[in-house]
């Protein structure tokens, strides 16, 4: 039964004016009643996307009043956002009034990131199919966490990646476009100068590695930028 509440209590809000562009993305809100009416409190006084949990007591003991007599008053939020407290007014007939309770919770931010909607194996490139925008617990998300959809498409991931799994860069590479053995052309420019050889990859890489190759004419070992399938320049 308190599990029951605390999910029923938890509602994703859109936190901060209208205009602000942060709110517009915001998943709709949703809870009816005194619940509704703490939202829009929360909603004047903080900005973003946030989930707001009511603490288990005083969420039953929210479902239980009569909305109709009751109303939410005096919002507080801590300094740094992350709880509210709210007085419940009882307005009992004959016109007077008084606080019936203090209710508390936690203000969770949101950020919306890219999660992967399959499982996703080393070897495939990310297609945009295979992900979708969604918000997350701003606590959760990784520092090197991927923000868009477009910033993880093509890549590759370096271990499977799990159905709802936030990405991270650390997670997912650039695919190899030269393979260990690759025979390449390797080009060096110098002084409006441009000579082409063939060379042997050492090493595989992506677009803008450094690799080794071997000279397949004078059998010495350089390095050279990966620019594209089958191409690289000499440093």
């Amino acid at each position: 039964m308190r599990r029951h509440l605390v999910f029923l209590f938890s509602a994703v809000l859109a936190i901060g004016a209208a205009s602000s562009p942060a709110a517009a993305g915001c998943p709709p809100p949703d809870g009816d009643g005194l619940l509704g009416e703490l939202r829009r409190l929360v909603a004047v006084r903080a900005t973003g996307c946030a989930v707001v949990d009511v603490m288990p007591l005083d969420g039953a003991w929210l479902a239980e009043i009569d909305p109709g007599r009751h109303a939410l008053s005096n919002l507080s939020l801590s300094a740094d956002g992350t709880s509210f407290a709210a007085a419940v007014v009882d307005r009992a007939p004959g016109g007077t009034s008084r606080i019936a309770r203090i209710v508390r919770g936690r203000v969770v931010q949101l950020q919306q990131v890219p999660v992967a909607i399959r499982r996703v194996m080393p070897g495939e490139r990310i297609a945009p199919e295979d992900v979708r925008l969604t918000y997350v617990d701003a606590r959760q998300v990784p520092p090197n966490a991927i923000t868009s959809i477009r910033d993880a498409e093509g890549l590759e991931p370096r271990w499977p990646v799990p159905p709802n799994a936030v990405l991270t860069r650390a997670q997912l590479k650039a695919p190899l476009v030269i393979e260990r053995g690759d025979v390449v052309t390797a080009e060096y420019r110098a002084n409006n100068i441009e000579l082409t050889t063939k060379a042997v990859a050492i090493d595989g890489g992506a677009r803008g590695q450094v690799i080794r190759v071997r000279n397949a004419s004078s059998n010495k070992t350089i390095q050279g930028r990966v620019t594209d399938v089958g191409r690289v320049v000499i440093e």
